[in-house]
């Protein structure tokens, strides 16, 4: 399996500092502290509630902090506050910059798996030949060369969580992010797309957050961060 086609950008640390996040009068984060090194694989866990989906939502730009600070240090860039952000550009760089990989996939059921995996090179004005095309080079390293014509509605589970991938790293991201990338997955299936999740993440050094409640998934990352009531233990 190779993923010569899915060369990164420059590669980039992530570091966050006092997160702080309520939803209404419910304090989620409690002064969180963050760091993922370039290239580095890191595991959000803990318990139910404890907080891992929302750090990741502040980390990627889907949420701003209450307080606190996110910064992408990207070699050869200038840092990017991530949370200081305005709304377009956050979603600019989940676009291209930030990978995102959800537990449910999130395809477009009207379109086949190699427009899924296109969209995100469109919506940056990308000819459609030319995404069309990086979008099928995606197919045989994540072993679904043959189905670039299938709708989601056609293909496994696993299949779905595949293609979501290809989609995340068709932008070639500096940060791959991923929400319980397994989560709906059984058991072996979900073994197989975290095994090319950290494939991919290796082989181009981008840098891979993954919140996961299974802590035979978070082992196989590089470094595991765990969460308790909204703060780091």
């Amino acid at each position: 399996m190779s993923f010569e086609e899915i060369t990164p950008r420059p590669p980039a640390a992530l570091w966050a500092r006092g997160i702080v996040r309520s939803y209404g009068d419910q304090q989620v984060l409690r002064g969180v502290d963050f760091a993922a090194a370039s290239g580095e694989s890191v595991a959000l866990t803990g318990p139910s509630g404890s907080g891992k989906t929302t750090l990741l939502h502040v980390l990627s730009g889907i949420a701003v902090p209450d307080a606190g600070e996110v910064v992408l240090a990207a070699a050869g860039r200038a840092p990017v506050a991530v949370a200081k952000a305005g709304a377009e550009e956050r979603a600019r760089l989940r676009r291209g910059t930030f990978g995102m990989v959800f537990q449910s996939g999130q395809l477009l059921a009207e379109l086949t798996a190699v427009e899924n995996v296109a969209l995100p090179l469109l919506l940056e004005g990308r000819p459609a030949r030319e995404a069309q095309a990086a979008a099928a080079a995606m197919f045989a390293p994540l072993g679904l060369d043959g189905l670039q014509e299938r709708r989601p509605g056609e293909l496994s589970g696993g299949q779905q969580q595949r293609v979501a991938i290809a989609r995340a790293l068709v932008p070639r991201p500096t940060v791959l992010f991923a929400d319980e990338p397994t989560g709906a997955l059984d058991r072996r299936t979900g073994e197989q797309v975290m095994g090319l999740l950290l494939d991919a993440q290796r082989a181009t050094g981008v840098t891979l957050v993954v919140v996961t409640h299974d802590p035979e998934i978070a082992a196989r990352c590089d470094r595991v961060v765990t969460l308790r009531d909204g703060a780091v233990r």
